[in-house]
C-alpha cells in the first residue's frame, strides 16, 4: 500500500510539472501572438494616405503655375520661391515610396510605370533647377514640358490612394479584433498560471513541513557522530604536534647551518673589511673587494633562507626609523651599477619631486626588496634599460599631513616571464628558465621574501610582464612623516660621534679559534679601545680575575669552559661588577638569543662581525638600551648548540667524488697577492706548531676511544689546513670528521699525517719556488 502511495504521489508530481509546463507554454505562445499583432499594426500607414496623395497632386500644380510666365518669356518669379516649392513638390512625392500604398503601387505594372515615369521627371527637374532660378527661360520652358505632362497621370495614383486607404482601415478593424481576443486568451492563461503555482507553492510548503520532520529524525544520527568528529579531532591535533615538531627540527637545522657558515664567513668577511679600510684604490683593493662581495652574497644567501623561515613563521621584526628615499635611491643604485655595467644595461633612477625628504619605516627591508627587484632586472637583461621609480601616489599638499603612500617601480626591457612562470612567481624556490642561463645564478628565493617583506609593511607587489619585452614591477607603502632628513642625520652623527671614541676604555675578548681572535681584536682596536684576548674561556676567567674590563667579549663555543660558562663564573665571582659581557655566536634564532639572554648576557654579536654592527652596539652599550639591542640585532647570534654533521653516507659519497690535489694552487696565489712572503713562510711555521699541539690529540682520542675529542681535534686540523690551501690533508681530516665512529679511524688518521706533512712541504717548496723567481726577476730589473 505504501508502494502504491509513493507512485501515485510520484505521478501526481508529473502529471502536475506536465499541466505547469503546458500553461507556461501557452501563455507564452499568447504573449508571442501579441507582438506580432501588434507589429502588424505599427506597420499601417501612419498618415492620411488620401490626403499625402492630394497635396502631392497640389503641389505639382502650384510648380507648374510658377514655372509658366518664365517658360512663356513673361516674368520669371523670384529663385527662392521656386526653390521652396520644388523642395515641397518633392518631399509630398515620398508618400509613395513608404507603407501600404508603396507595395500597393509596386504590385500593379500600370500604376508603377506612372510612378516610375513621375520620379524620373522630378530627378530631371531637379538638375534643371539651378538655370532656372537663375532666369534662363529656356531652361524654364524645358523643365515645364517634362513635369506638366504628369500633372493628368497623378490623379490615378490618388484614386489608387482611396483604394489602399479603404484595404488598410478594413485590415486595421481586423487586426484590433485579433487584439482583443488575444488579450483576453493572455489573461485567462495568467490567471491559470496563477492558480497552477499557488498549488504548487501549497504543496512546496506541505513538503517542506515533512522534510523539517525528517531532519530532525536526522539530529539523533548526527549526535552519534559526534563521538567520532571528536576522535577525529584529537587524531588532528596529533598531526598538529608532529608537524610543530617537524617544524622546530628544520629551524634547529637552519641554526645549525648557520653557525657553520656563519662562522668562516666572520673571519673573511671582517679581515676583507679591515684591510680595505686604510688600502688605496688598485688591483689588491679590488681584489679584496671581490672576496667581500662574495662572501657577502654568501651571508645574503643564509640570511635569506633565515628571513623565509621568520617570515613563514610570522617573527619578522620591523626596525622602524628615519631614512630619506633619495639616499635609499642612490644606495640601491650604487650597488646595481656593477651588475647593470657587465650587462652592457643603461640604470636609470627617476624620484617625483613631491616624494618628501624623510619618511619613516624600515629602509633595511625597503632596500632589501628594491635591490633584489632591480637585481633581478639586470640580471635577466642585456644591452638594454633598467629603470627604478619612486613617486607618491597621494601627493602631501597639507603641511599637517601625516604620511605619504609612496610608490615604487621597476622596469626593465629584459627577457620577460612567460605566463606560466607567472602563475608560480612568488613561490619559494621557483627559477624561471632563464636563470638557468644568467651569471650569478638564482636561489629562487629573492621574489618570495621581497612579496612577504611588502605584504608585513601592509603593501602588495604587483608585475606586468611579456616575453622578449621586459617585465614591470612595483608596490605601494604607507609610510609616516618625519621632520628634515638633515636634522635626523645631524642627529645620529652626533650620538656615534659620542661613543665611538673608546679610548681608555678596556674590552677583554675570549675566542678559540685565532682568525676570529685576530679579526675581533683588530675591529674592537679602531674605536681606540685597550685589547686584552684570551683563546678560551679558562683563560678569560683568569684574565677576568686579574683586570678590570669595561667589555667582556666571549664566543659561545669554546673548548673546555665556553662562553656561557666563563660569563657565569665571573658574574658569581663578583669580579668586574659593571662590565658588560656581550655574547660572541654564530647561531641565528630568536629563541636562542633569547636564551642568551636569559643566562645573563647583557647583549650579543653575530658572526660574521661587521664594523657597523660592532658600532650599533657600543652605541646601545653607550645609552645602556638593553631591550633596544634585544629587538634591533634581531637576525644575529642564537644560542650555542651541536654543529650540524652530515651523515656518513654523505662523507663516503664525498669521497667517491674526488680526491683534493695536495695544494689549491689558485687559492694559494690569491693568499700571496695579500701578503709577503716572509710572512707567508712565519704562517707556515705556526701551521707546523699548531699541528705538532692538534695531532697528539687527535691520536690520543684515538686510543682512549673518544669519537668527540677525535671529532673536535679533525674539525681544529680541516680549518687549519683549508685556510692555507693544504686540500689534500684538509679533505682527509674532514673524512674523519664526519665518519660515524671517528675514533675508529686509525688507518685515516695515518693517511692524514702522511697527507699534511707532504702538503705543508709543498707547500713551503711552492712559496721558496716562487720567492727566488721573484727575487731573479727583480734582480733583472735593477741590472737593466
Amino acid at each position: 500500500m505504501a508502494r502504491f502511495v509513493s507512485i501515485f504521489n510520484v505521478l501526481l508530481r508529473v502529471a502536475f510539472l506536465a499541466a505547469f509546463t503546458l500553461a507556461i507554454g501557452f501563455t507564452s505562445k499568447t504573449w508571442f501572438e501579441l507582438g506580432d499583432v501588434q507589429e502588424r499594426m505599427r506597420y499601417r500607414v501612419s498618415e492620411n494616405t488620401i490626403w499625402a496623395a492630394t497635396q502631392s497632386e497640389m503641389e505639382l500644380s502650384r510648380m507648374l503655375s510658377l514655372l509658366a510666365p518664365q517658360a512663356f518669356g513673361g516674368q520669371p518669379v523670384a529663385g527662392p520661391l521656386l526653390t521652396r516649392q520644388f523642395d515641397r513638390m518633392w518631399s509630398r512625392a515620398m508618400v509613395y515610396n513608404g507603407g501600404a500604398l508603396a507595395e500597393a503601387i509596386r504590385n500593379n505594372e500600370t500604376q508603377y510605370r506612372i510612378y516610375k515615369a513621375y520620379f524620373a521627371a522630378l530627378e530631371a527637374s531637379d538638375d534643371m533647377l539651378e538655370a532656372v532660378v537663375k532666369g534662363d527661360a529656356k531652361t524654364a520652358a524645358s523643365m515645364f514640358e517634362t513635369l506638366a505632362p504628369h500633372a493628368e497621370t497623378l490623379r490615378s495614383l490618388t484614386l489608387e490612394s482611396l483604394n489602399v486607404d479603404r484595404r488598410e482601415r478594413e485590415a486595421l478593424s481586423a487586426d484590433n479584433d485579433l487584439l482583443q481576443n488575444q488579450l483576453s486568451q493572455f489573461g485567462a492563461a495568467s490567471i491559470v498560471l496563477l492558480v497552477m503555482l499557488l498549488v504548487f507553492l501549497i504543496r512546496a510548503e506541505r513538503r517542506s513541513r515533512h522534510l523539517l520532520e525528517d531532519a530532525n529524525q536526522s539530529r539523533s544520527s548526527l549526535m552519534l557522530e559526534r563521538e567520532h568528529s571528536q576522535a577525529q579531532a584529537q587524531r588532528m591535533k596529533m598531526l598538529a604536534r608532529k608537524a610543530t615538531a617537524a617544524s622546530g627540527a628544520k629551524s634547529e637545522f637552519l641554526a645549525m647551518m648557520s653557525h657553520d657558515i656563519r662562522t668562516p664567513l666572520n673571519a673573511i668577511i671582517g679581515l676583507s673589511e679591515l684591510l680595505l679600510k686604510d688600502r688605496e684604490p688598485g688591483e689588491e683593493s679590488r681584489m679584496i673587494g671581490t672576496i667581500l662581495r662574495a662572501s657577502e652574497g654568501l651571508l645574503t644567501l643564509i640570511n635569506d633562507i633565515l628571513d623565509l623561515t621568520r617570515l613563514e613563521a610570522g617573527k619578522l621584526p620591523l626596525k622602524l626609523d628615519a631614512f630619506s628615499p633619495r639616499i635609499l635611491a642612490q644606495d640601491v643604485l650604487e650597488v646595481a651599477s656593477v651588475l647593470a655595467e657587465k650587462n652592457g644595461n643603461q640604470m636609470l633612477v627617476t624620484i617625483d619631486p613631491a616624494v618628501p625628504a624623510s619618511l619613516l619605516g624600515d629602509s633595511d627591508r625597503i632596500r632589501q626588496v628594491l635591490l633584489n627587484l632591480v637585481g633581478n632586472a639586470n640580471k635577466f637583461t642585456t644591452h638594454g634599460k633598467v629603470e627604478l621609480r619612486m613617486d607618491c601616489t597621494s601627493p602631501v599638499e597639507d603641511r599637517d599631513a601625516a604620511s605619504c603612500k609612496l610608490r615604487f617601480l621597476v622596469s626593465d626591457t629584459g627577457s620577460g616571464i612567460s605566463g606560466e612562470m607567472q602563475e608560480k612567481l612568488f613561490q619559494p624556490f621557483e627559477k624561471g628558465e632563464n636563470a638557468r642561463h644568467v651569471r650569478g645564478g638564482s636561489t629562487g628565493l629573492g621574489l618570495a621574501i621581497s612579496e612577504r617583506i611588502v605584504k608585513l609593511m601592509g603593501g602588495h607587489i604587483g608585475f606586468s610582464s611579456e616575453e622578449g619585452k621586459g617585465s614591470v614591477f612595483s608596490f605601494e607603502l604607507e609610510l609616516d612623516l618625519i621632520g628634515s632628513m638633515k636634522e635626523v642625520m645631524q642627529k645620529k652623527q652626533t650620538d656615534k660621534a659620542a661613543i665611538a671614541d673608546l679610548s681608555g676604555r678596556k674590552i677583554l675578548i675570549a675566542d678559540d679559534v685565532p682568525a676570529n681572535l685576530m679579526v675581533a681584536r683588530k675591529m674592537f682596536e679602531t674605536f681606540g679601545a685597550d685589547i686584552s684576548t684570551a683563546a678560551g674561556g679558562e683563560e678569560a676567567i683568569s684574565l677576568g680575575r686579574q683586570e678590570w674590563f669595561d667589555l667582556v667579549v666571549l664566543d659561545v663555543q669554546m673548548p673546555g669552559t665556553d662562553g656561557v660558562a666563563a660569563m657565569q663564573a665571573l658574574r658569581r665571582e663578583g669580579v668586574n661588577p659593571g662590565a658588560v659581557y656581550i655574547a660572541l655566536t654564530a647561531q641565528s634564532f630568536a629563541r636562542d638569543r633569547k636564551r642568551l639572554l636569559d643566562v645573563g648576557f647583557d647583549h650579543y654579536l653575530g658572526k660574521p662581525v661587521r664594523l657597523a654592527e660592532i658600532a650599533g652596539l657600543l652605541e646601545n652599550v653607550h645609552h645602556g638600551s638593553q631591550e633596544t639591542d634585544r629587538v634591533q640585532q634581531a637576525q644575529s647570534a642564537p644560542l650555542p648548540m651541536a654543529e650540524e654533521r652530515d651523515g656518513p653516507e654523505n662523507a663516503a659519497g664525498n669521497e667517491a667524488i674526488r680526491q683534493p690535489a695536495p695544494l689549491n694552487i689558485p687559492f694559494i696565489e690569491d693568499l700571496l697577492e695579500d701578503m709577503d712572503y716572509q710572512t707567508f713562510n712565519t704562517l707556515i711555521s705556526q701551521v707546523h706548531n699548531e699541528m705538532d699541539n692538534v695531532l697528539p690529540e687527535l691520536e690520543h682520542g684515538i686510543e682512549l676511544g673518544e669519537d668527540e675529542a677525535v671529532r673536535k681535534a679533525a674539525h681544529k686540523i680541516a680549518g687549519l689546513l683549508d685556510q692555507f690551501g693544504v686540500s689534500a690533508a684538509a679533505h682527509s681530516a674532514r673524512t674523519i670528521e664526519l665518519s660515524p665512529a671517528p675514533a675508529s679511524a686509525g688507518d685515516e688518521v695515518e693517511t692524514l699525517i702522511a697527507l699534511s706533512r707532504h702538503g705543508l712541504n709543498a707547500l713551503r717548496e711552492m712559496i721558496d719556488t716562487k720567492s727566488r723567481e721573484d727575487g731573479d726577476q727583480e734582480q733583472a730589473q735593477r741590472v737593466a
